[in-house]
């Protein structure tokens, strides 16, 4: 707690055509005869001429009776597929080493990193389906393990069979003594003249079989893991990013000798020899297995298993840490959809709404695709929303002077921040959605499943109401300390972070047994010699979540009014727009004292009693007189700046729930844990009188004893983030 009354600087918070050398001549009886079409000749002659001068032209190396070895550039050619076609070489076949100093001695270290933007971009899309595809699986289907399965399928049919093909052909390609194809253009345009598109989807069974395994055994391995790391945590927590990476890590090497077999057979198969070698995948296993042993079929697992482990790093912690503000997106579409299908058979005049509704489905879904795919940040356009539309362009033009102003790497809160802030703009500039809350389904859903743990309070709350007011001023201390508990652990159920709980997860969060063991920071000592100082005062909450969070402030300022001495009057102080999913609206303040009162809101299912039905309406009614009276007040101001002194400043105290509060409070600035609140404060300092509740959700910290960052440190790494 901070009283109005040393300012402390804070550390933001980190949020060629041939290789430059020919292999050496080999003896031979004669020299080689080559019989090309005229066509072929020219194309050779053409080549010939690229070749540089320090070079010497092959006829006049063939004329002193050398033979000579067009050695293939690899700038396709990766080490695993090099490695899966040493098994035409006489005798034994060279291993990764032998082939790995081979490549860097005609090559250098670029020869490692040749091709690399067709790399890119055929995993990107590889990626893209991957995941779109999961994700949308996922929807769908309840089993992980077909869904993973699913999204390998689809990325096999769209993405991998086609590139694997040409790519696999054209390293094959170049290990003839002269190559048919210049490069991937020309190659992949005479694959399908001469094989029609049955030849760039050559090997398609064991693509598609592989690419199913790959996703199937590497979701299933990340998810089970996950799950078990994740055991004691938080429903809904996310995991640190080092953690994700050895758990994305360890699934890749899983992946890797669950599938290596698959991918043996997939290459075999797509080789240029293959429609000549082998009937079919199975023949083609069949003659691997019978010819050169079971081990073959792990050949090149070494270069794959090093890609796999740390693309499996990279990868699913990027997915973790990006897929949440996706999926928030998506609902917001979804809910557009429903509405849509609805107004989709209504009458004319609904018609120009539905327009509306799919142009906002169709810049929503822009905005998806620009998240996922890392796009700069655009500047805001003015909405007729408050004017903050400058501060956050001047903040994305500094940004974009260090490079920072793209989703993945600008700061995480400022990104959160415009990620709403930009939705709702796109919703203020229409006609007929102007007002519309999209998440209001979401927040409604949580409400309900809150019933239990709501009608406990409800019950508690109503027996003191009947005991009536007391004079005894530990029964008072007591009271307030308990009611003040329960509204910090309202503060759990955020649905910005906690994106997919069920309704069993939300009600084990609210019903969690909270000890003294897990608060950190506790002044309500100095809060209690507060509160006596006061007199029918006036208490404001600055609030923060809606549902059950919303439900505990209205909890805590009716026993302020009807049961203590010191308060007459509690203003609450809403968002002004839909933000980070959950936070309070004014009409979510006005549905809520409608739904406490409406018998058909919380289902026959819920494990109400009539009991509890009747506390919910004498707290209803109390409530709604509350607010014609005066004693329960909204404050929607236009723009609430931290720093004016305006309307907060009327309040003899402000409780400002919740961890973005708190952030805004402290500047959300990389304080010493140790540093006072007080020192902590920006534009407030000395101004208003402030009780901040908060569970961690955040780096940001505060006001701690001496020892405890240390001792909660070894107790919990997450302790900052968990919201325990």
């Amino acid at each position: 707690m901070s009283r109005a009354g040393k300012k402390v600087r804070p550390v933001p918070a980190p949020s060629q055509h041939l290789p430059a050398k020919l292999t050496a001549p080999l003896r031979r009886t004669s020299l080689p005869t080559w019989r090309l079409s005229q066509a072929r000749s020219q194309e050779l002659s053409r080549a010939l001429q690229r070749i540089p001068s320090s070079v010497r032209p092959v006829n006049q190396l063939a004329d002193r009776g050398e033979r000579v070895v067009l050695t293939p550039s690899l700038s396709r050619a990766d080490l695993k597929t090099q490695t899966q076609f040493a098994h035409r070489t006489d005798g034994k076949p060279p291993g990764l080493w032998a082939i790995t100093k081979q490549t860097y001695a005609r090559q250098g270290i670029l020869g490692f990193y040749s091709g690399v933007g067709a790399l890119v971009t055929g995993n990107a899309l590889k990626a893209g389906v991957r995941f779109v595809s999961y994700d949308r699986f996922k929807q769908m289907l309840v089993d992980r393990d077909v869904t993973g399965l699913g999204a390998g399928m689809m990325e096999a049919v769209f993405a991998v069979t086609p590139s694997e093909t040409i790519k696999t052909k054209l390293i094959d390609d170049q290990k003839r003594e002269v190559p048919r194809y210049r490069g991937l253009v020309h190659g992949t345009v005479s694959i399908i003249k001469e094989e029609g598109f049955r030849g760039i989807y050559r090997g398609l069974g064991p693509v598609a079989a592989r690419q199913g395994a790959n996703s199937a055994v590497r979701f299933t391995t990340y998810g089970t893991l996950k799950s078990f790391v994740s055991g004691n945590s938080r429903p809904g927590e996310t995991l640190p990013a080092g953690v994700t990476f050895a758990i994305g890590a360890i699934a890749g090497v899983v992946t890797v000798y669950a599938t290596m077999p698959l991918d043996v057979i997939k290459t075999r198969m797509q080789s240029l020899e293959a429609r000549s070698q082998y009937r079919n995948s199975f023949h083609c296993a069949a003659r691997i297995f019978s010819e050169e042993g079971i081990f073959r079929f792990w050949r090149g697992a070494t270069p794959r298993l090093a890609r796999l482990v740390l693309s499996g790093g990279i990868v699913f912690t990027v997915y973790e840490k990006v897929k949440r503000w996706p999926i928030i997106l998506t609902g917001v579409v979804d809910e557009l959809n429903k509405i849509d299908g609805a107004l989709s058979a209504s009458t004319d005049d609904e018609q120009a709404k539905l327009a509306e509704g799919k142009q906002l489905i169709n810049e929503i879904s822009g905005l998806i695709y620009e998240m996922r795919h890392d796009r700069e940040l655009s500047p805001l356009q003015a909405t007729g929303l408050p004017d903050d539309t400058a501060a956050y362009n001047d903040e994305l033009a500094q940004l974009a002077e260090k490079g920072q102003n793209k989703w993945f790497t600008s700061p995480w809160l400022f990104a959160e921040c415009y990620l709403y802030r930009r939705l709702r703009g796109l919703f203020a500039v229409t006609k007929h959605w102007n007002l519309f809350d999209p998440f209001a389904s979401q927040k409604l859903s949580t409400w309900r499943s809150s019933a239990v743990g709501a009608a406990a309070l409800a019950k508690s709350l109503q027996k003191l109401v009947q005991e009536g007011p007391v004079d005894d001023e530990k029964k008072l201390e007591l009271d307030l300390l308990g009611m003040l508990e329960v509204d910090l652990w309202g503060n759990a159920t955020d649905l910005s972070l906690l994106t997919s709980l069920t309704h069993e997860e939300i009600q084990q969060l609210q019903s969690v047994e909270r000890g003294q063991h897990f608060v950190l920071k506790n002044d309500f000592e100095r809060t209690w010699e507060h509160f006596k100082t006061l007199k029918d005062a006036r208490v404001d909450i600055v609030l923060d979540n809606s549902a059950f969070e919303l439900y505990t402030d209205m909890v805590l300022a009716d026993w302020l009014v009807t049961l203590s001495p010191y308060v007459s009057e509690v203003v609450f102080h809403p968002k002004l727009v839909p933000w980070f999913v959950s936070d309070v609206q004014p009409h979510d303040f006005l549905i809520l004292l409608d739904t406490l009162d409406d018998p058909s809101f919380f289902p026959t299912d819920s494990g109400l009693t009539e009991e509890d039905r009747t506390a919910f309406r004498e707290l209803a009614a109390r409530w709604k007189r509350y607010v014609k009276e005066g004693k329960f007040r909204l404050s929607v101001p236009t723009e609430l700046k931290m720093g004016d002194k305006g309307e907060l400043q009327k309040a003899s105290l402000v409780i400002f729930k919740g961890d973005l509060n708190y952030r805004k409070l402290v500047g959300d600035a990389w304080w010493p844990t140790t540093t006072p609140f007080d020192d902590a404060l920006g534009p407030l300092r000395g101004k208003i009188d402030i009780l901040s509740l908060r569970t961690c959700k955040a780096d940001t910290v505060v006001g701690l004893p001496e020892g405890t960052e240390e001792r909660v440190e070894k107790e919990d790494p997450k302790w900052r983030i968990n919201g325990k």
